[in-house]
């Protein structure tokens, strides 16, 4: 299609010149002159120097904006850890009865801080979309190509930052810190709590579920309603100035088609950033939640559905703009599918207990017996810097007795002294380092695996067909021909030219 509509040689410096940036470059202050390196015309130019520090300011505070976002993401995990640890103390937990048998702290601490996490997601883009777009503007771009593909990149990083950074704390890092008994990690007093013995993969489940799912409902929502209240205020308000001026006269045509909502340029850009992220969604973490899929493709049957009513009634009509393709969009999809590579791996590998499960089937003839107590390791209860009242109802001896260890899950040992004797000095295990091993070997195999699946895929079926290439090469070789042509004539012209010339001269002398 690029090739048909003959955009495949599309330079920027042919492209129309934004008015906001000739506006600033007729400034005396900011702009010079240049011959333009296409058309060879005298125009104003910004300078790469008076462009710079707008630049650079603009990507501190894109830097500034995602620390506030990890800030947030903080406050989300203190909240977490503070509701875990309170509810853990209730008597309903304690002792569960009715439907406290089928929760638990952490997934009443997961729910509601995923809730917190999606309001303060929405909260931040609303804000940092104003932001954005104001830096954008300092930065003086020529043309609307180049504009919109800077406020993509500042757009893209900030949300995958907003959206993607609780899933990575969840699946990478929640159950990384948590520690062990008697060494627990301790967060401003507040002891950090690591997921539960399921693991973390249903936990970074419901961070999706929650985030995916109440984003697309509300952009739908949003996208729904607010075109419906924008044309009814307008047409309201343009109805009573016309009434009170024209005698109750009806509006005209062109007066209804002027409340619709105007079509700009950045119009389209929120489409596709929102594309962008669910396509995240859909790959980043996929493994922990294979319904993603599925949720993306109801929604976007029911986008479709809402983008064509939005364009036909509620949207004035679009002028259409020059594009080779999309843009940016398409390197950072393709960045996307790297990433997901990886992560999907490492959610394999990492937060789920998939390969500790394969591990131990292949050292015990294919079973999963035992395999719970394996994957958890004693610790006595003296070892404690607090005494416990860790007590149990022994049936055989009709008696209370005392625990004397304790079980956790991961593989540690204590270590033995110089009496032969088991030490509180807890250190991992062989079967910890084999277990580890295992999993990160996990990780290469498939990242590399995948990517040359990849890189095999493209390279079978290319970009560009055959016949397409040979267009392309005739149409080039066929330009080439109109050149030489056309500066041969050129030349014969302007003989001719200088041949009249002299004998007009010649006939002057003469006469």
């Amino acid at each position: 299609m690029a090739y048909e509509w003959d955009l495949t040689d599309l330079d920027e410096d042919a492209e129309p010149v934004r008015p906001q940036y000739r506006a600033k470059a007729e400034d005396p202050d900011i702009g010079v002159e240049r011959s333009n390196p296409v058309t060879l015309k005298k125009e104003k130019y910004v300078p790469m120097q008076k462009k710079i520090p707008a630049k650079i300011t603009s990507w501190i505070t894109i830097v500034v904006a995602i620390l506030v976002v990890f800030i947030a993401l903080l406050s989300t995990i203190l909240y977490r850890l503070a509701v875990t640890g309170i509810l853990s103390k209730m008597e309903q937990f304690s002792n569960p009865v009715g439907i406290f048998v089928f929760l638990s702290p952490s997934i009443i601490a997961s729910t509601t801080a995923s809730i917190i996490s999606v309001v303060s997601i929405l909260v931040l883009n609303f804000f940092y979309d104003k932001l954005a777009i104001t830096l954008n503007d300092w930065e003086h771009h020529r043309t609307q190509a180049k504009y919109e593909e800077a406020l993509t990149y500042k757009m893209f990083w900030f949300q995958f930052a907003n959206y993607y950074s609780p899933l990575v704390y969840i699946a990478f890092l929640k159950s990384g810190f948590e520690g062990y008994p008697g060494n627990y990690t301790y967060f401003w007093g507040v002891r950090w709590q690591g997921c539960d013995s399921g693991g973390c993969t249903y936990e970074l489940a419901i961070q999706m579920i929650i985030t995916m799912v109440a984003k697309q409902l509300l952009l739908n929502i949003v996208e729904i309603i607010m075109p419906l209240l924008t044309f009814w205020f307008k047409k309201t308000f343009n109805q009573a100035k016309t009434e009170k001026g024209q005698n109750k006269v009806g509006l005209t045509r062109w007066e209804q088609d002027y409340n619709l909502e105007p079509v700009v340029s950045m119009t389209l850009f929120y489409e596709y950033l929102e594309m962008a992220i669910q396509y995240g969604f859909v790959t980043l973490f996929v493994t922990a939640f294979p319904l993603s899929p599925l949720f993306a493709l109801l929604n976007n049957m029911v986008e479709i559905k809402i983008d064509a009513t939005k364009f036909l009634k509620h949207r004035q009509r679009a002028v259409s703009m020059i594009a080779t393709n999309i843009g940016a969009w398409e390197r950072l999809l393709d960045i996307i599918s790297n990433i997901a590579v990886v992560t999907n791996a490492l959610v394999i590998a990492l937060t789920s207990q998939q390969i500790k499960r394969m591990v131990y089937q292949w050292d015990n003839d294919n079973s999963l017996e035992g395999f719970v107590e394996f994957s958890m390791s004693e610790y006595k209860t003296d070892c404690y810097e607090k005494a416990y009242n860790l007590t149990y109802f022994d049936e055989e001896t009709n008696s209370i007795k005392n625990y004397t260890s304790c079980y956790h899950y991961g593989h540690r040992k204590a270590q033995i002294d110089a009496n032969q004797d088991e030490t509180c000095d807890y250190q991992t295990s062989q079967e910890h380092w084999k277990d580890l091993c295992v999993r990160f070997l996990f990780i290469l195999i498939m990242e590399h695996a995948v990517i040359i699946a990849q890189r095999v895929i493209d390279g079978v079926i290319p970009d560009k067909s055959k016949k397409l290439e040979s267009e392309i090469k005739r149409e080039k070789h066929l330009t080439k021909i109109i050149v030489r042509q056309a500066e041969a004539i050129s030349a014969l012209q302007t003989t001719k030219i200088e041949t009249l010339k002299r004998s007009n001269t010649r006939k002057r002398s003469t006469y």
